[in-house]
């Protein structure tokens, strides 16, 4: 969350200017956590960036970024574990933050002093109360029930309403009432269409709008108001009016083609505009991996529709640029040399023989990490089984957070980690963008897949039985 409030806002908090913007403390802080802030100058997620943070052994910090011209204030998140904290970060003041682990397994205890205290309270009680993945969960048996979540959420929302009545500035208190108030409104929706689609009632954003509840909310989303992007709506109401909808298993890239053309005539406001380009590529260009004809086809109309975005169309042009095909039956383009916990090494070549089920991971990838139980029930499901055998690959920089990592899992199958330079050479001859990512070779090293299911989806086992067939 980004932009520029009413006049007043933006000098009502002085012009001081000799501090960071933001500084802490972090205590109780585990040697295997490795904190990291997530921010975004405008307020897209699109545009959030990621950095770990320096802490200091005292379990200090300090966060002062160079705020572009036009924005003058931002909201933070502090990652620790799996649990993440809001601050509130104002050009010409200082935030003093304070973080207690010491209290238990929940949510840490958090102070702030200096600027903006009340806003600051606000911004992390928030931060809480909207955090997606307290709504849903990746293991089902952890999961609760659509009324657990829709009390939680309940119950989270009235604390946020009763923070905001503690902000002193009324601008600044306004602004952030109607955000959260669609923060609150896109969270329900999602609990809603969770719902709904479990139920197997639904299966896309435009189905759901036949459930009154569902589309009495969606009604309230106006796409010439630039809160729709930073509450997560916009996505909702692109979702439900794009001709095409997504096919995960088969995307079109005509159909995308006329979604990009939708997006272009009918989205005019600014920050919504902008948003809405910079997402519409990302699951087609970057996540699904079309082929490289399909993803020029894809671009040269992006080009097009996006000039007025050169730093959006030359991001999404390096992922086309770095696309490798791999058909299905290829040997691998590329074996890297593996490393393992006690520094010997291996090349990957020599470990065939078998169907090779591979885990492309790091500690520092939430998604990842959430595949480890799964990945570690499917080596123990074919435990035994001398057709097969699993390799988790990792890329950390960090080896002491991998070694940590494996200490605590202590895992039953086989561990390795990449030198940068195997990392370089080894994504790339792969054209591999994100991770995690899990690939599937035969007994003679030739590709079943290059892009296999995750260990958490309901194939996982299916897929997994044909291939030693």
């Amino acid at each position: 969350m980004a932009a520029s409030l009413l006049g007043a806002m933006a000098v009502s908090c002085g012009s001081r200017n000799d501090g960071p913007l933001l500084k802490g403390h972090i205590e109780g802080l585990d040697g295997e956590d490795k904190p990291y802030i997530g921010y975004s100058f405008d307020g897209d997620i699109q545009s959030t960036v990621y950095e770990g943070m320096v802490i200091d052994s005292l379990g200090n910090f300090e966060f002062n970024p160079v705020m572009p011209d036009g924005v003058d204030f931002m909201d933070v998140d502090i990652y620790v574990g799996d649990k993440g904290y809001g601050a509130y970060v104002e050009k010409g003041a200082t935030t003093d933050m304070s973080i207690d682990l010491t209290g238990g397994d929940g949510y840490a205890s958090v102070s702030f002093t200096g600027d903006n205290v009340d806003v600051n309270e606000t911004v992390n009680v928030a931060a809480q109360a909207y955090d997606f993945m307290r709504y849903t969960s990746m293991d089902p048996s952890m999961a609760k029930s659509y009324d657990e979540y829709s009390s939680l959420l309940e119950s989270e929302n009235a604390k946020v309403v009763e923070s905001l009545k503690k902000i002193g500035d009324s601008d600044k208190r306004d602004y952030f009432t109607r955000l959260y108030d669609f923060k609150y409104t896109a969270q329900k929706m999602g609990n809603i269409g969770n719902r709904l689609y479990e139920e197997g009632k639904v299966k896309t954003t435009r189905e759901m709008l036949e459930n009154p509840e569902y589309k009495a909310l969606y009604d309230r989303i106006d796409i010439n108001d630039p809160m729709m992007m930073k509450s997560g709506l916009l996505t909702v109401w692109v979702n439900a009016n794009c001709p095409y909808q997504l096919d995960l298993d088969n995307p079109d890239v005509d159909g995308l083609i006329s979604n990009l053309r939708f997006i272009d005539e009918n989205v005019k406001e600014p920050s919504n505009r902008r948003s809405a380009l910079h997402a519409d590529p990302f699951f087609f260009i970057e996540k699904l991996r079309p082929s490289k004809a399909d993803a020029e086809k894809y671009m040269s109309v992006y080009s097009e529709v996006a000039a007025e975005y050169p730093d959006i169309v030359e991001r999404y042009r390096k992922s086309v640029d770095a696309i490798v095909d791999l058909k299905d039956g290829e040997r691998m383009p590329y074996y890297p040399v593996l490393t393992d916990p006690d520094g010997k090494q291996v090349n990957l070549a020599d470990l065939t023989g078998k169907v090779t089920y591979i885990d492309v991971w790091a500690t520092w990838c939430g998604p990842c990490c959430r595949e480890i139980p799964y990945l570690e029930k499917a080596v123990e499901r074919f435990k035994g089984n001398d057709k097969i055998q699993f390799i988790s690959i990792s890329v950390d920089d960090d080896l002491e957070a991998w070694r940590k990592k494996l200490d605590a899992d202590k895992p039953e199958w086989a561990q390795y980690v990449l030198s940068p330079e195997e990392h370089k050479a080894f994504m790339g001859a792969l054209g591999i963008n994100g991770i995690p990512r899990f690939i599937l070779l035969d007994a003679e090293g030739r590709f079943i897949s290059n892009d296999a299911v995750r260990p958490s989806s309901d194939d996982i086992d299916k897929v997994l039985n044909e291939a030693i067939r």
